[in-house]
């Protein structure tokens, strides 16, 4: 958000003292003059908020402060005036009550005027009318000056207030947001663990029937299930499934692929004869075996992330009030980027993080540090560009976590404004825009007794690296 422009200084008063020397030689020198000048004593209140008055008062010496009454509070101080001040001037021209009380800081002299009196300045005190003329705009000039100060420094303070308060309402989602998180990760935990609990029974009792019930041959197939990784991620299930299209062009593609999963050796047996479509049943009954087998597996591992997806949420959830304890970096780290999982698709992403590296700090707050150091980059860096997370030890007896993007980087004049509190140079709702991401991270960091500062990353881009010191290892 934008600030208001700071205002200018304010300039001197016209004549400045010049006009206030010559008013005092002026009334000291006309006894009548002298005759109309008041004295008064600290505390004393030239005029009273909301009762009448029709003295004009020109401050010769000393000080006086102009306070309004504010419902059910204290008055407030809303300034303060001194020699060549003129006070009274509004409520002597229009009759109306006084909008402020004015009480004397320091012993104080004036020279006090009656509409009367006022009324025969022209004619027998003709310069000295002309000296209160401008004195009055100057009185004036200063006083719009004032206003319009006023004026900036409220527009700066309302600006400051609607800032703050969306940091608050941010900062109270994510703290409900935490707290159902909290709530989601433990209701999820039961029914993930009775599900693991679940599949490994029966994994167990259908592997028994196996070893008992099914020929020698077959037990390859479900042996083969039990360990084969997933068909999506593997370059050998490629590699077998394009020579089976070569060798079998006129086989289903769906049949090839779950062939494809296969062994060659175990597959080739599965083959159809030429002039058919499907295996024959004995042949279809050991693909059977080899899928059921591979199901159970694929359940496990998504039973096993599933539990570690719940895992991370409750470190992520905790409270920043938690308390500090001993954490492996990379175990927290890992659990952000599996937080992270759906921000880093299609994210070329390289991820080096050395074990071992243990740190005292409060997990919830480091896991706060790596997403806002990770979105930050995935957003400067655009959608498919690489990325990537390195943890180190380094000399000194501390650790070194480095989020290292590939994007335009940051330009000089602004490597230190990035770390203030509420710059930033989002604009979109989705990114909220509130500027609090690199300053929090960067509390969160020092709060843990470590550092971050950022570099620039070889052949373009920007690397935030976060240094902590390490923990003495666990007992």
């Amino acid at each position: 958000m934008s600030r208001p422009p700071e205002p200018p200084p304010e300039p001197p008063s016209p004549g400045g003292g010049e006009l206030v020397s010559r008013l005092r030689v002026l009334v000291d020198a006309a006894p009548a003059l002298r005759a109309l000048v008041t004295t008064h004593a600290t505390g004393e209140a030239l005029l009273r908020e909301g009762e009448a008055n029709e003295v004009l008062f020109v401050l010769l010496e000393g000080e006086v402060a102009l306070f309004k009454a504010a419902a059910g509070e204290a008055p407030l101080r809303v300034s303060t005036h001194g020699p060549g001040d003129i006070l009274g001037v509004n409520s002597v021209a229009t009759g109306q009550p006084a909008f402020t009380t004015a009480r004397v800081l320091r012993p104080t002299r004036c020279l006090a005027l009656a509409p009367e009196a006022l009324a025969r300045l022209p004619a027998e005190q003709p310069e000295l009318h002309g000296l209160l003329q401008r004195l009055t705009t100057a009185n004036l000039a200063d006083r719009y000056r004032s206003a319009v100060t006023l004026q900036l420094n409220l527009a700066r303070a309302n600006a400051e207030l609607t800032e703050t308060r969306n940091q608050l309402v941010h900062r109270e989602k994510m703290a409900v947001l935490g707290q159902l998180v909290a709530g989601l990760a433990h209701e999820l935990n039961n029914p993930a663990a009775a599900l693991a609990r679940q599949r490994d029974h029966v994994a167990e009792t259908l592997a028994g029937l196996c070893a008992h019930v099914l020929p020698e041959g077959w037990r390859d197939y479900w042996t083969a299930g039990e360990t084969a990784p997933p068909a999506a991620g593997d370059p050998a299930a490629r590699v077998r499934l394009e020579r089976l299209e070569s060798a079998r062009p006129d086989l289903p593609r769906a049949l090839l692929r779950r062939l494809a999963a296969l062994p060659e050796a175990l597959a080739a047996p599965l083959l159809p004869p030429r002039g058919a479509t499907q295996p024959p049943p004995p042949a279809a009954a050991r693909l059977a075996v080899f899928e059921l087998a591979y199901l159970l597996h694929s359940q496990r591992a998504a039973t096993a992330q599933i539990s570690h997806l719940v895992a991370s949420l409750k470190t992520y959830a905790r409270p920043a009030s938690s308390s500090v304890e001993r954490i492996d970096l990379r175990e927290n780290i890992e659990g952000t980027l599996r937080i992270l999982g759906p921000a880093l698709e299609g994210t070329e992403l390289g991820v080096d993080l050395q074990s071992g590296l243990g740190v005292k700090a409060r997990p919830g707050d480091l896991s706060q540090v790596w997403t806002n150091l990770i979105r930050n980059a995935l957003e400067a860096a655009g959608p498919g560009k690489p990325l990537r997370v390195v943890a180190r030890p380094v000399d000194g007896g501390a650790a070194e976590v480095a989020v290292i993007d590939r994007g335009p980087g940051v330009p000089p004049a602004l490597r230190e404004k990035i770390f203030e509190l509420n710059y930033t140079t989002k604009t979109g709702r989705e990114n909220f825009g509130l500027g609090l991401g690199l300053s929090i991270t960067s509390s969160l960091v020092a709060q843990h007794g470590g550092e971050l500062r950022l570099e620039d990353t070889p052949g373009g881009g920007a690397t935030f690296v976060v240094r902590l010191p390490l923990a003495a290892p666990a007992s």
